[in-house]
């Protein structure tokens, strides 16, 4: 998907458990919404489930995140150290050459507080690490990807893959 998702539904059409930074509902169709990974997943644990993205998408496993930031960077980034892949930050950003166009929409924090809009952006994966799960951070003001486990509380971005 080129944009955040924006849902408020799931495929079952029950409400999606879903936060706008600072309680803002604008900001949600802007910036897109905060999703805690359980509700990404619509309680799946099954890798590329469709979780709450639209019918023939899937949310993105690590490794198909992965593919996506090495295409914008040096092939083979990750593998040494699991950070780093500049320029790719630079490219997927609003604006950079990949067309991906990430929206810096911040975190939503497992005790409900909001974080770091304009400057951060996670994007969850459908691959869990334990009680956590793996995603992608891209920051405002740097050139890399970053890949990290989170706690499945905290309320990130999501971005679709088309099947």
């Amino acid at each position: 998907m080129k944009e955040n998702l924006k849902v408020t539904k799931k495929p079952t059409g029950e409400a999606v458990t879903r936060y706008c930074y600072k309680n803002n509902l604008k900001i949600c169709n802007t910036d897109g919404g905060l999703y805690s990974w359980n509700t990404t997943m619509n309680n799946s644990i099954e890798e590329g489930a469709r979780g709450i993205c639209p019918s023939d998408f899937h949310v993105p496993t690590d490794i198909e995140l992965k593919n996506l930031v090495e295409s914008q960077a040096t092939a083979g980034c990750e593998s040494v150290s699991g950070v780093d892949c500049a320029p790719a930050g630079i490219k997927l950003k609003l604006g950079g050459s990949s067309g991906f166009n990430v929206v810096f929409a911040g975190d939503r924090t497992d005790i409900g507080s909001f974080i770091d809009r304009g400057v951060e952006a996670h994007l969850w994966s459908s691959t869990e690490f334990g009680y956590f799960a793996w995603s992608r951070i891209l920051y405002s003001g740097l050139s890399s990807v970053y890949r990290e486990w989170e706690n499945k509380a905290f309320g990130f971005s999501v971005r679709c893959l088309k099947n």
